[in-house]
């Protein structure tokens, strides 16, 4: 705004409304802009489908986010306005959706062209979230506690996945990693190895890497202790 000012200084400028989010992917924000959701999910009552781009101007502004609590278009809460969408390359703007109650069973499910997302920061993920996805690089920020099943199961570009040291519960139903051997490295920074169902069918990680002082709990805890020969030291993790 200052740069514009001293460019037309003799102009009055004057700007009205809220400032728009810009969206690095433009099909992130025509989905956004026109796609309805179930966003005033208080938890017991659903509400109604409900236009994101509340004053339909074509742009989705900070306090639109805000007002966001599910991006789910289905009365099971499952799925989401993205899952299946095979245009989606990347996603960091969703860090500002802080108000979800959770990410959806789903979110982005089959959304084959989705390579880098960042997560906003809240408790809780739901399975399937990036299941058949083309994710390459997850980072699951602090303040994560529970992890759904299958959330990267037939993600054929993953190659990390980094869960934050709050998690409690990692795909407790299993498959984390379901079709998927010897391909990603996990690292799990929580002291306390999570509860923890297993890598599915044909599935293993390639290491895992912990925080040193529990390498030995993660080794004889359930779930983890199926790949005990993988697991290592978080710090003699190198980054590729």
């Amino acid at each position: 705004m200052d740069r514009l000012r001293n460019i037309f200084y003799r102009l009055t400028l004057i700007m009205d409304g809220e400032p728009a989010i810009r969206f690095a992917d433009l099909e992130v924000l025509r989905v956004l802009t026109t796609g309805k959701a179930y966003i005033n999910d208080n938890g017991s009552d659903i509400g109604f489908l409900t236009p994101i781009d509340e004053d339909d101007d074509g742009m989705i502004t900070a306090k639109e986010v805000a007002r966001v609590k599910s991006l789910s278009n289905r009365t099971d809460r499952n799925n989401s306005i993205f899952k299946g969408n095979t245009k989606i390359e990347t996603f960091n703007e969703f860090r500002f959706f802080t108000s979800l109650n959770i990410i959806n069973p789903g979110c982005f499910q089959d959304c084959s062209s989705l390579k880098e997302v960042t997560l906003p920061v809240l408790t809780r993920m739901g399975s399937s979230v990036f299941a058949s996805s083309g994710i390459e690089r997850l980072v699951i920020p602090e303040g994560y506690l529970t992890i759904g099943s299958g959330i990267l199961q037939r993600c054929p570009n993953l190659k990390i996945v980094d869960f934050p040291s709050t998690v409690t519960s990692i795909s407790e139903g299993g498959s984390l990693f379901w079709a998927m051997k010897n391909q990603a490295i996990v690292i799990c920074r929580a002291t306390t190895p999570p509860a923890f169902g297993g890598w599915g069918y044909d599935g293993d990680p390639k290491a895992i890497y912990v925080p040193d002082k529990s390498v030995d709990a993660y080794k004889s805890s359930a779930g983890w202790s199926a790949q005990a020969t993988k697991i290592y030291p978080l710090s003699t993790y190198v980054e590729p």
